[in-house]
């Protein structure tokens, strides 16, 4: 049985991602997302180093949210890595779109550009 507590949605969105790094630099780069749900999602493909409770700002169709890093995996043979976000309070809810009352499948939004 699954112990989420809201619905999750597997998609592949290109958003562009903000904040400081572990090293404290500033960087802002396109990356993608594997899933959302109303008050997070699971950021993919990030070369940048990011520390769990570190502050990211995700940009998506025009629209900007504040996240928290809950968690950070990197992958064994990879720099790039897969990041658990939350929304902090008071964000707008970016991925709106994906939560209509009937939704039949997420949008994809991945362009054939790379994010990677």
């Amino acid at each position: 049985m699954d112990r989420r507590r809201e619905q999750r949605i597997k998609t592949t969105l290109a958003v562009r991602v903000s904040g400081v790094d572990a090293n404290g630099k500033a960087f802002s780069k396109l990356a993608g997302v594997g899933d959302v749900s109303k008050t997070g999602a699971r950021l993919e493909g990030l070369r940048e180093h990011v520390l769990v409770g570190a502050v990211i700002t995700l940009q998506y169709q025009g629209m900007k949210a504040d996240f928290r890093a809950m968690w950070v995996r990197t992958e064994e043979n990879s720099k790039r890595a897969e990041i658990g976000l939350r929304i902090l309070e008071s964000q707008p809810n970016i991925w709106r779109n994906h939560f209509e009352e009937n939704p039949v499948s997420a949008k994809n939004d991945l362009s054939d550009e790379s994010v990677r």
